[in-house]
């Protein structure tokens, strides 16, 4: 079930992974959320359709099947898609279960919808022993399920292993460079915290060098909103690229000296890779990396600076995947609990 929240690229992701579903759609083909107008009448609709056509759900979304629906992560289309579900009278499984910051209101919406799609769901796929502990420490209602790591991982070897090309050449400059990105709701919904932001980006890329900066819609409409998109297109530091295929992402990431993120994939990857990654947020619900590889910000330009350069400085160890386990396990499981 296509939620059409990114409804633009989510038929590019299908070809770049080699996949032919069945695809029901929430909304037109073609069309992303990329404001915060259009993301309320997105939101207003989908749950619009739980309440008005809940008896219509099953056949409608899910094409009467039975089995059960995977939902992912900590996002809106994570709420929407469980309660799409729900009205379908179908059993549910939450993806990347059981992470937390451990401050229900920090980061917001991002952990509370975390943590109430983890008392609604039925099975809850784990990516950490720590994180399994957490949810059973919390009395969920739902199995849990430990995967060992994330299935963003698998995704990433897939890549890099050559199963699956990027469809066009790196759009990334030959010299050395670092990566930025910023989409968290967090981050774009608050004024300050997105100038905090820029705000640093500039400064680092002045110590530090070429930045290429991915911008999601949504971001390149904030930046445009509080009156930042000039000053980053100004800057003799700083390039502004637009969302890549991801074979075309990762390949910049494999030759990126070091990256800048607010966002928890990104943070896992760059641990994945062992690239050098500064967390532009002030806490972080994921382990994966931090103090090692990756740091949370210190908003101070000299420390910041200082910890990429050592990192981007050092030899590091080829990363080492595995061998997609963590889907094999959620296979494995759907399996069990069909029969």
């Amino acid at each position: 079930l296509d939620l059409s929240q990114h409804g633009s690229i989510t038929g590019r992701i299908l070809d770049d992974f080699g996949l032919q579903p069945i695809v029901t759609r929430l909304g037109p083909v073609g069309r992303s959320v990329e404001t915060y107008w259009q993301a309320a009448r997105w939101l207003a609709h989908g749950f619009s359709q739980v309440l008005i056509r809940r008896r219509q759900a099953r056949r409608r979304w899910f094409l009467d099947a039975d089995g059960v629906v995977l939902v992912h992560g900590d996002t809106l289309s994570t709420l929407l898609g469980l309660y799409l579900a729900r009205a379908a009278n179908l059993r549910t499984g939450l993806v990347e279960a059981g992470l937390t910051s451990h401050h229900l209101l920090d980061p917001f919406p991002e952990e509370w919808i975390r943590r109430h799609a983890g008392r609604k769901a039925d099975y809850l796929f784990t990516p950490s022993r720590s994180a399994a502990t957490w949810l059973n420490e919390s009395r969920p209602n739902g199995l849990v399920v430990n995967t060992g790591y994330n299935t963003g991982r698998d995704a990433l070897q897939l890549i890099l292993n050559h199963s699956l090309r990027p469809r066009h050449s790196a759009i990334a400059p030959a010299e050395k460079y670092g990566i930025v990105t910023l989409h968290r709701l967090e981050t774009l919904s608050s004024k300050s915290r997105l100038r905090k932001a820029i705000r640093h980006i500039v400064a680092l890329s002045e110590v530090l060098g070429e930045l290429c900066f991915y911008l999601h819609p949504p971001t390149e409409n904030a930046l445009r909103r509080d009156g930042l998109y000039e000053n980053l297109a100004q800057s003799p530091h700083i390039k502004l690229r637009s969302l890549a295929p991801y074979p075309e992402f990762v390949r910049a990431l494999t030759e990126t000296r070091f990256i800048l993120t607010d966002g928890g994939s990104i943070q896992e990857e760059a641990a994945y890779m062992n690239k050098p990654c500064l967390i532009l947020r002030n806490r972080t619900e994921r382990s994966d990396g931090l103090n090692e590889n990756a740091i949370l910000s210190t908003w101070n330009i000299e420390q910041d600076a200082a910890h990429l350069e050592k990192k981007a400085g050092a030899v590091l160890a080829k990363p080492d995947l595995g061998n997609f386990d963590a889907s094999r396990t959620i296979l494995d499981a759907l399996r069990e609990f069909r029969n």
